[in-house]
């Protein structure tokens, strides 16, 4: 996907010289609707606050050039779709257009990781990225994420971070 450089809305129809663009949440309504969304997020925080169940997760991965994730304005929509309890988290590859092919065994990996072993999904993605150095090296990852922690009624309770991980290319450089 694309995004317009000034406003990092994402571009969805026109062209270089007449591009239309949507910031993420209305693309989002538009193509899934949202009562779905609001339905899909109730039920699930239904799921999430009973005890002995879940969490369930849901995410949104997102690969796209230009300034999203990168400007302030769009940080604070992608931060938002997961602070509103819309998404678990969002991920997304940022400044690229489409993802490397040493990449995407990575995601794999992550995405299994967090969906089906139900491990952290921060931990998850700096380790996994942090084994395959040449992944981390073709893109800047941007994730948003509730960080579900159950409390001492075992109900669900959520803490709201952002981070990126990069590569450093210092001689002895860490992820």
């Amino acid at each position: 996907m694309h995004s317009d450089t000034e406003t990092s809305n994402l571009v969805v129809s026109g062209n270089a010289e007449n591009p239309e663009s949507l910031p993420i949440h209305e693309l989002l309504s538009n193509y899934i609707g949202d009562k779905n969304l609001i339905d899909a997020t109730h039920a699930i925080s239904a799921i999430n606050k009973g005890s002995g169940v879940g969490p369930c997760i849901q995410g949104l991965i997102i690969c796209c050039c230009g300034s999203t994730g990168k400007l302030p304005q769009s940080v604070k929509l992608l931060k938002h779709l997961v602070e509103d309890d819309i998404f678990n988290f969002v991920l997304m590859f940022v400044g690229i257009s489409t993802l490397d092919q040493v990449v995407v065994p990575v995601l794999n990996r992550f995405i299994k990781n967090v969906y089906v072993y139900n491990l952290k999904i921060w931990d998850t993605l700096e380790e996994l990225f942090g084994e395959d150095r040449h992944a981390l090296n073709q893109s800047r990852e941007f994730l948003s994420y509730a960080n579900m922690m159950p409390d001492e009624n075992r109900v669900q309770k959520c803490l709201i971070n952002t981070r990126v991980l990069a590569y450093s290319n210092l001689k002895d450089g860490q992820p």
